[in-house]
């Protein structure tokens, strides 16, 4: 009997391999029809049942699945292939538990943890899965499927050319080959603004199978960063034609489709609404875009009701709820670092330092402030290059805040990443000496980065604070910016950023405050008062787009080939009913920012 049942499960794994479902459900109920109740071997046999039973019935699956896992509690491949099945279907809080059983269960096994680290990085628990994976790495038990999680785990750490450089030795010299591959390689080519090798990856993906969905919304996403207008409305009628039940691809067709009509609208908002056992960042994506179309068509109470649905959602899937205790906890968190930074600014003053080949403009003004604008425009001059919202530099430089690093540890960190950071930029065959950068996130290492790159220059974007909160609130930005879902967490983070930007200029460190609504209102004058301000020379032709025609890889890329408007009032105003207490913190926020920038014009501190 041993042996039939041997052979019964070795034939529903050959089954399940063919993806034939109903040969690996006769030799899974033929198993058990024979197997005592107690024999190890059911749990196995009602697992393998259970991945047949996917391929048709997600929930039958699962059920089975689950089954399977609590009676075999100690059988790491029963719970893997749990875990597994559980983030197939996107349900990732679920499957972190089973995964981490599994990697316990089977001492370490490196497919094992491939799979929890995929599942952590799922969570945005990406230090984590960086401890775990650099084990891996050091024991020299790195997988094929380890080296591919580790360059994930990379680029969501912000070390993208790290992550590039992973997969190309992975690749080898043959290239990727396979769908997974060759996506996973475009999309990090698209993070370096390496447009045509992503372009290529990705044609060459659709001309093999044009029902790629994740080829489809990386070209939709290139096409709208490269302002390529055929290319995009190509992809998108594609999408709406083939692709309307997925969240992903309608968020989209909501997004840039010209003809949006109320049936579509509806279609979208059930779509977005749907109820299951899996949430994927799809219907979150969905829920951004329709708020933003209530937006853009002014009906601003379907747009304020959409957005604050939608952030509940991500708040609640990945445990970021913006409690009082939460912002509390990272306001003391932030502080504390703030504290090492300045503290290490100040210990490596007497440091003798050498600039590098290039110079820098920081833009560390906050998300949706104006600064990709600001930096199409400062990056307009020859010998100016813009290199975008980048990240490499700032994952190490946090650290060593979050560690409370040495001073002499940090003096020859802060070296290398100087050495490291020009040898990536020449590689890249950047040539301009002076470039322009923009990340928000620089500003709570501002005294750090002059340190790794000597001479930088900062400017700190403002823009009217409720403007800015209610545009993060629209849109995305939770995944990187978990306050974006609450506007008093918002309001909090605004406040702080101030609170920031004054400590860094009593410290010495020089941060130009610039005023976007200043800007739009007089664009000649005060885009004159900064270039100066910045010791650049100054032309009125900065301001035509045309001068400008760099890709935009932000949310702001149609303002950005807009010529530069003045609103005639706040956006927020047409919100205020909403959120009244919010908006009148928000606007006693922006006092502060005037007061800010009035000093910076004045030569005050």
């Amino acid at each position: 009997m041993s042996g039939d049942v041997e052979q019964l499960l070795a034939g529903a794994l050959k089954a399940l391999e063919r993806d034939d479902a109903a040969q690996v459900e006769a030799h899974t109920n033929d198993a058990l029809a024979v197997l005592p109740t107690g024999d190890h071997r059911r749990a196995r046999a009602i697992s393998i049942r259970g991945a047949g039973r996917m391929l048709s019935d997600r929930e039958a699956g699962l059920r089975d699945m689950a089954e399977a896992a609590q009676l075999a509690q100690n059988d790491a491949d029963v719970q893997k292939a749990y875990g597994d099945a559980l983030l197939t279907v996107q349900m990732f809080w679920e499957a972190e538990a089973p995964l981490g059983r599994a990697v316990q269960l089977s001492s370490g096994h490196p497919d094992f943890v491939a799979s929890y680290c995929q599942c952590l990085l799922e969570l945005k628990k990406t230090q984590l899965a960086m401890q775990i994976l650099d084990r891996v790495l050091k024991a020299n038990r790195a997988t094929q499927s380890v080296m591919r999680v580790y360059s994930q785990a990379l680029y969501q750490y912000g070390d993208i050319y790290s992550a590039r450089d992973v997969l190309t030795h992975l690749y080898g010299e043959a290239g990727p080959q396979s769908e997974e591959d060759r996506t996973r390689l475009a999309r990090i080519e698209l993070s370096l603004r390496e447009y045509e090798p992503a372009r290529d990856l990705l044609n060459k993906t659709l001309a093999e199978n044009p029902e790629s969905l994740k080829a489809r919304l990386m070209s939709v996403t290139l096409a709208d960063w490269t302002d390529d207008q055929d290319a995009l409305g190509e992809h998108v009628a594609y999408l709406a034609e083939n692709w309307r039940t997925e969240p992903d691809a309608m968020a989209l067709i909501v997004e840039h489709s010209g003809d949006l009509n109320e049936t579509l609208i509806a279609e979208a908002e059930a779509l977005f609404g749907r109820e299951g056992g899996s949430l994927d960042d799809g219907r979150i994506s969905l829920g951004y875009a329709l708020a933003l179309h209530f937006d853009r068509t002014k009906q601003f109470d379907r747009a304020w009701a959409q957005a604050c649905a939608t952030n509940a959602l991500f708040a609640s899937h990945f445990n970021l709820e913006q409690t009082d205790e939460v912002r509390a906890r990272q306001d003391e968190i932030t502080k504390r670092r703030l504290q090492t930074a300045l503290r290490l600014y100040d210990e490596t003053s007497g440091e003798e330092r050498t600039a590098g080949a290039f110079n820098y403009i920081y833009l560390v003004g906050s998300p949706r402030s104006g600064s990709t604008l600001l930096q199409s425009i400062l990056a307009a001059p020859e010998g100016i290059g813009s290199i975008g919202e980048r990240t490499s530099l700032y994952p190490y430089l946090a650290f060593a805040t979050e560690r409370d690093a040495p001073t002499t540890e940090f003096a020859q960190l802060s070296q290398r990443l100087g050495q490291a950071e020009t040898a990536g930029l020449q590689r890249m065959g950047i040539r301009d000496p002076l470039l322009v950068e923009k990340t928000p996130h620089h500003l709570y290492v501002a005294g750090l980065l002059d340190r790794v790159n000597p001479g930088a220059r900062f400017v700190n974007v403002l823009r009217d604070a409720g403007d800015v909160a209610l545009s993060m609130f629209l849109r995305p930005f939770s995944a990187h910016f978990p306050e974006a879902s609450s506007l008093a967490s918002l309001a909090e983070m605004l406040e702080l950023r101030i609170e920031v930007a004054q400590a860094w200029r009593d410290a010495g460190l020089d941060i130009s405050a610039f005023s976007f609504d200043d800007f739009r209102s007089s664009p000649d004058t005060e885009g004159e008062s900064l270039f100066q301000r910045l010791g650049l020379n100054w032309t009125p032709d900065y301001l035509d787009p045309a001068s400008r025609p760099e890709a935009v890889t932000t949310f702001s890329a149609r303002q950005v080939r807009k010529t530069i408007q003045s609103p005639k009032a706040p956006h927020w105003q047409s919100y205020a009913e909403f959120a009244p207490d919010e908006f009148w913190r928000l606007s006693e926020i922006t006092s502060r920012q005037n007061d800010l920038i009035a000093s910076w014009k004045g030569g005050g501190k």
